[in-house]
């Protein structure tokens, strides 16, 4: 009887241990603050996985958004980082190259069926994938559908020439400018204006971005076509000359002019302003080398370190999860308008097999920027491309808007300047 009482003992202890384990807890940064409007967005999805998982594993929310690159690096060198870390691409490229992150395994099959390559390549780095793509947007056109139909207009421009003439007839038919584009000294002057020069077959950098023999290259005949092609663009636009990205909106918003390049904010915003008017999207016109648009991708990374098989296994669970369809979709609820008290959405999935969802049927007008995944650019392709747009690149966009140069001598000067830059970056 002594031994019996004993085992029973024994396993009520066992199970009691079982019952009160505590789960593997990890901490998730994001790049936004917890409390504010797109975390209490992410937090529902987070909050989602703990109930799924709520006997093996918890996941804690960080906020990140006073954490700029600097201050990650502090955190990934000096072993403090969270587990699970919210980075855009450039900054996960830079980490991947000082052997900051761990490699992501488990994704290939789901990397290769539902991303374009452009973005795994963007999460790649020396054919290893140090993250995961979670979350972004693209730029697109982003046009008035009244005013399209009032000049005449019954779809949205195939290419780039068609859109100079729409802008053209738009602009003799309604006396609204037909397409709102950045021209100011401002950094929203570049992403605005790279486009086309890819679309145009622009080489813009040549030599291996990142090698220091890299020069900047728009002297050729492609490049000044679509130098030629901008400054028509800054012609029928009235404030072009000091539009930044925030006064292509208002103009857009006011209906002073039919169409802008716009992230999914774009759309969202004629809806938080009572939906004047409809407001849709479509893909950025194509040029000779087809079509192009600048995108931000928010990734997902584990720092490098050796977590116990617990944690290895949370973290991959976790990732799992956040790529999986609902938790993508999840992010489509959106963030709240204190004004209106509604929700609306701030980013966008960046998987490519989630247009026949509910949510996508009823608003079809927002694919477009998940459907530009598969054409996107790279409006920064170095890493002194901040410095350049803003001493060089934007200025000299301003000067051909006030036609004080021609394309030829734009080229001319971001050649001289920028490449004035790149040397110096390398030579420090």
């Amino acid at each position: 009887m002594r031994i019996k009482s004993l085992v029973c003992a024994f396993l009520v202890l066992l199970v009691a241990g079982t019952a009160f384990a505590k789960p593997t807890e990890i901490t998730f940064q994001l790049g936004w603050a917890v409390d504010s409007s797109r975390g209490k967005a992410i937090q529902p999805i987070v909050d989602l996985f703990n109930q799924q998982n709520a006997e093996k594993y918890f996941v804690k929310m960080m906020s990140g958004d006073k954490i700029d690159a600097s201050r990650l690096l502090t955190q990934v060198t000096s072993g403090n980082a969270p587990d699970v870390m919210q980075v855009n691409f450039a900054i996960l490229q830079a980490f991947a190259a000082e052997d900051l992150l761990s490699t992501i395994t488990g994704f290939n099959a789901l990397m290769a069926k539902a991303y374009s390559k452009d973005v795994v390549a963007k999460v790649t780095y020396k054919d290893a994938v140090y993250g995961i793509p979670w979350v972004g947007h693209t730029i697109q056109l982003v046009y008035n559908e009244e005013l399209f139909k009032k000049a005449g207009l019954t779809r949205a421009p195939a290419t780039w020439d068609e859109l100079l003439t729409y802008a053209k007839q738009i602009k003799s038919r309604t006396g609204v400018d037909g397409l709102a584009i950045a021209a100011a000294q401002h950094y929203d002057t570049v992403w605005m204006s790279m486009p086309i020069l890819y679309a145009y077959g622009a080489p813009i950098l040549k030599g291996t971005p990142g090698s220091g023999s890299e020069v900047i290259s728009l002297s050729d005949e492609r490049s000044l076509a679509a130098m030629a092609k901008l400054q028509e663009f800054y012609a029928l636009y009235v404030n072009a000359p000091t539009a930044n990205g925030g006064n292509v909106m208002e103009d857009f918003r006011n209906q002073r002019a039919a169409m802008e390049f716009q992230g999914p904010w774009g759309v969202t915003d004629i809806w938080k302003n009572g939906r004047p008017f409809t407001a849709k999207a479509a893909l950025m016109p194509a040029g000779p080398s087809g079509r192009f648009a600048d995108v931000g991708i928010e990734a997902l990374v584990v720092p490098l370190r050796k977590p116990d098989k617990a944690k290895r296994e949370a973290i991959q669970a976790f990732l799992e999860f956040m790529l999986a369809p609902q938790a993508q979709m999840m992010v489509m609820n959106g963030e709240l308008n204190p004004a209106d008290g509604k929700y609306y959405p701030f980013r966008v999935p960046i998987r490519n097999d989630l247009s026949g969802t509910d949510f996508f049927k009823q608003f079809p007008e927002l694919y477009p920027f998940v459907e530009g995944f598969s054409i996107i650019c790279d409006t920064a392709p170095g890493p002194y491309w901040t410095q350049l747009g803003a001493e060089v690149w934007s200025p000299v966009m301003n000067e051909l808007a006030l036609k004080k140069i021609t394309p030829a001598e734009a080229a001319k000067k971001i050649e001289t300047k920028g490449n004035a830059i790149i040397k110096a970056f390398y030579n420090k």
